[in-house]
């Protein structure tokens, strides 16, 4: 379990180096007065809370009477077990809060969180490959590689767009989480198929639950958008 933290610390770093990279020199947030402190801090809270609710919406999945004991719910490296999505979900609240709060500009936080989460999202797939009893090809080989893909896609061809204003504010982030829910989704019902398992687990219907929500406020933004007449 050890192993697993040094990788999910890891993917931390990588994150805040990728965000480092693409916040610093911005002019939106020079404009706005974001700097980066602002963003680190933002981004360690998202971490913890998501830590957070990671394990919180796990216990509610695999409910144990031990649970009730803080020392079993806190050590996770002794009690082991955290929801992927259940840490998304709290990541993306933290940080809705404290950019409404503060008065930031939402949008382009998302965009830019988003994308440096894709960045350490495949050292944390690997890392997961310590809390396996298996290895299970899908899930600690093909996801890491694919989500690398994924980043150097959006990175090369998708954040361009966000910096020149051809892509709106918020949609790269809620693109970041409507294909990792996707992807999450479909990698579980393989393994449910190879356990012969054909019913949906709580965490995939926190996948679907992601997705939905998170398609739903694209196509608003994109398809649903009243221009003003001239």
């Amino acid at each position: 379990m050890i192993f697993f933290f040094s990788f999910l610390g890891l993917g931390l770093f990588v994150s805040l180096f990728c965000l480092y990279h693409i916040s610093r020199e911005d002019f939106v947030f020079i404009k706005r007065n974001v700097t980066l402190e602002d963003l680190f801090n933002i981004t360690f809270i998202i971490f913890f809370v998501g830590l957070l609710f990671s394990r919180v919406f796990y216990v509610v999945f695999h409910f144990a009477p031990g649970f009730f004991n803080p020392l079993v719910f806190f050590l996770i490296p002794y009690y082991p077990g955290l929801s992927f999505m259940g840490g998304v979900i709290g990541g993306v609240l933290a940080l809705l809060y404290i950019t409404k709060k503060r008065k930031l500009p939402i949008k382009r936080i998302l965009d830019f969180v988003g994308l440096s989460f894709l960045a350490g999202l495949p050292v944390g797939f690997v890392g997961s490959l310590f809390l396996a009893s298996k290895v299970h090809f899908f899930v600690h080989l093909f996801l890491p590689v694919l989500f690398f893909v994924i980043f150097l896609v959006t990175y090369l061809f998708v954040y361009p767009r966000v910096i020149t204003k051809e892509l709106k504010p918020g949609m790269l982030g809620t693109s970041v989480l409507i294909v990792t829910s996707f992807v999450v989704f479909f990698i579980s019902m393989i393994s449910h198929i190879d356990h012969n398992v054909f019913f949906l687990q709580p965490e995939d219907s926190l996948s679907i639950s992601v997705f939905v929500l998170s398609l739903g406020y694209f196509m608003r933004q994109e398809l649903f958008v009243v221009r003003p007449k001239r």
